[in-house]
């Protein structure tokens, strides 16, 4: 992120979007976005002073996925747990 200058373009003192792709109720490795992917980016963005309030998750509807229930089913690590220490 840092190579390609992100943050000459996603000003700090807006709301911040991060689009999830997720089929984690069944998991497709070439179709959702990778836990770590999605860590890197979220400890990447709050290291380099934005803030977390500002950042929001989303995921559209357009893939019939289940969240709640990936949640309740996975054994792997938080998703951005080293983000929030």
């Amino acid at each position: 992120m840092r190579l390609v200058k992100y943050d000459q373009v996603l000003p700090r003192d807006q709301d911040l979007i991060v689009k999830l792709n997720l089929s984690w109720t069944k998991y497709f490795p070439a179709c959702s976005s990778q836990p770590w992917q999605v860590d890197g980016v979220l400890t990447t963005l709050l290291a380099d002073g934005y803030e977390r309030r500002r950042i929001h998750h989303v995921e559209n509807k357009t893939v019939v996925t289940d969240p709640m229930e990936r949640c309740r089913t996975w054994n792997g690590p938080s998703i951005g747990s080293r983000a929030r220490s």
